[in-house]
């Protein structure tokens, strides 16, 4: 149930290059605000699908959960309910033959009586590694190749009837953009690349975390001004760490400590 308290202050603590919140932000807003004007989806298309790619620990999975706690509070009004609903994609895969497409459906009909039956209630599925469930079909060689393209049929089908319903938007996430299947990605609305933090980026994520560390009383309050201090060590760590993740970053901290 969103805004859930784990959420709090994530929105605030992911720092990307370039205006990505803002745009994913918009765009939600937009495609809400597209649906309660009745714009004609046969002369507008659009299904509330974005797509967040890029290397691991960069904040694909992170944005997508702070964005649906930030919808939950922005649409309030209008959705006075919100839900997160993580889809753990492995999961949705049987051992058993033929079974997995069938998991994909009762899924996604479980979803699609969800947002019928309440429609002040704002439904965000987020679909992490999307390419487990939307692995392209031509490429498909191992394992039961057969199963998998009913998976991918049962959960592009899903999308679609999920299409009409105005409260319901699909997060998903990839480190592997060339082996999802084309059809998903043409189902797509906004494709955003989440890439591994420039130098001013890495030098403010590092800067956060000493804040954090000062705040709590393990690094000196007397230190503080090195927080500021853009000519010395910390900018100076900034350009040593060229080629960290986000994730990365954030664990130097405790490694630089112990």
């Amino acid at each position: 149930v969103l805004p859930h308290v784990s959420l709090d202050g994530l929105w605030e603590s992911l720092i990307f290059d370039s205006n990505v919140k803002k745009q994913l932000l918009a765009y939600a807003q937009s495609a809400i605000q597209f649906c309660d004007k009745k714009v004609s989806s046969h002369i507008v298309q659009w299904n509330r699908i974005l797509l967040l790619h890029g290397v691991p620990g960069c904040g694909k999975t992170s944005c997508c959960r702070a964005l649906a706690q930030k919808l939950a509070i922005r649409l309030k009004d209008r959705f006075p309910r919100s839900i997160l609903l993580d889809i753990h994609s492995h999961s949705l895969f049987s051992k058993w033959f033929s079974t997995s497409g069938k998991l994909i459906s009762s899924l996604f009909s479980m979803v699609r009586d969800m947002v019928e039956d309440d429609p002040k209630c704002l439904v965000c599925i987020l679909i992490d590694e999307v390419e487990s469930l939307a692995s392209s079909r031509g490429q498909q060689q191992s394992g039961d190749p057969s199963d998998a393209m009913r998976a991918v049929n049962s959960l592009l089908t899903s999308l679609d009837r999920l299409r009409s319903f105005p409260n319901v938007m699909v997060l998903a996430t990839t480190n592997l953009t060339g082996r999802i299947d084309a059809a998903f990605v043409d189902r797509v609305d906004l494709k955003v690349h989440i890439g591994l933090p420039i130098l001013r980026a890495r030098y403010e994520i590092m800067r956060t975390c000493l804040k954090e560390l000062i705040r709590v009383g393990i690094v000196v309050e007397e230190r503080e001004k090195i927080v500021d201090d853009e000519s010395g060590m910390l900018l100076s760590c900034s350009r040593e760490a060229d080629g960290l993740s986000g994730r990365s970053l954030r664990r130097l901290p405790l490694q630089a400590y112990a």
